[in-house]
């Protein structure tokens, strides 16, 4: 497996947040993370991340114990983080978004550089000169998108992917990340609609209260009304 998480607990202050949340992403692999809002699929990224201590459990990427790491360490082994709400530099350019997160790794074999990312999105070379604050919000997702890529990443890791984006932009989003997952490109999604992406995901884990209740594969979550209906309807 590239990413295991083990018996992972994490809060704020005093409230805990996770209770032993436990799933793993294979090599190339796509998984998605799916539950309600507050049920702790950010606290568990923010985790990972080394954005958020964790009070107990593992988590291990390409065979490593990476359990509190610090961020710009957990990013430099090959994790790349679209987070919710984008969080783009709104005073850079589109290029200097995309620049200032480079990372350059020897043992990639075809990298993620300022061309190939254009190449998947055409719109952001067209606004190169643009202030993060001029794009309007699918851009700026494409855009948060892209400066993940260009960390050169082995697991991409990407938190409310088309969230309050219009339907046309969504759809453009799970072009991509259809094409990244064709690549290669092992993936962590949470989406409210990801679960009706047939076939887009290997694996997904349903998260109630800090803890995973179901998992399976897209053809079992179909199956499966009566969790769709309790931890999943709205």
């Amino acid at each position: 497996m590239l990413l295991e998480i083990s018996s992972l607990h994490a809060g704020y202050d005093a409230s805990e947040v996770l209770f032993g949340m436990s799933f793993s992403v294979a090599e190339k692999g796509v998984t998605t993370l799916l539950g309600r809002n507050g049920m702790g699929k950010t606290t568990t990224i923010r985790s990972l991340m080394g954005l958020l201590p964790a009070r107990a459990g593992r988590i291990r990427f390409a065979g490593e114990d990476i359990t509190n790491w610090k961020p710009h360490r957990i990013a430099q082994l090959g994790i790349g983080l679209v987070p919710e709400g984008r969080h783009i530099f709104p005073n850079l350019t589109v290029r200097e978004n995309l620049e200032m997160a480079a990372i350059k790794r020897a043992d990639i074999a075809k990298p993620w550089n300022l061309e190939r990312v254009l190449g998947f999105f055409p719109r952001l070379g067209e606004r190169l000169s643009n202030g993060g604050n001029q794009l309007s919000g699918g851009e700026q997702q494409m855009l948060a998108i892209g400066r993940a890529l260009m960390t050169n990443p082995r697991l991409l890791i990407l938190d409310e992917a088309t969230e309050g984006l219009a339907p046309v932009i969504r759809q453009d989003i799970w072009r991509t990340l259809r094409r990244l997952r064709e690549e290669g490109l092992a993936q962590i999604v949470i989406d409210k609609e990801v679960d009706a992406q047939p076939g887009f995901a290997d694996h997904h884990f349903v998260v109630e209260k800090g803890e995973i209740v179901w998992s399976g594969d897209a053809q079992a979550l179909h199956a499966a009304g009566d969790v769709r209906e309790k931890y999943l309807a709205i």
